[in-house]
């Protein structure tokens, strides 16, 4: 069990159990993309630092992502027709 409390409130306990959602959703997204690896590329170590957007038939749209690449160091503008984030703890 976690217990927790903030502020002036009792503390609550959750029960500590795994959870696996996040793993078979990992696994999907992966057997997906080795599926189709000539069309989609993974960018590790890279950060997004604002989404692309415009504007069309009323309706916001994203264009790609503006990153920084942690290895080199740089920015990058990543266009695509599709964007997708995900992240770690």
């Amino acid at each position: 069990m976690i217990s927790a409390a903030r502020g002036g409130t009792p503390p609550t306990a959750w029960p500590m159990h795994s959870d696996l959602t996040g793993a078979e959703i990992e696994r999907a997204l992966l057997a997906a993309i080795r599926a189709k690896s000539e069309s989609i590329h993974i960018y590790r170590d890279h950060i997004a630092l604002d989404l692309i957007k415009y504007q069309a038939g009323g309706k916001e749209h994203c264009a790609g992502a503006i990153v920084f690449c942690e290895e080199g160091r740089t920015f990058d503008t990543f266009y695509a027709p599709v964007t997708m984030l995900a992240s770690a703890d």
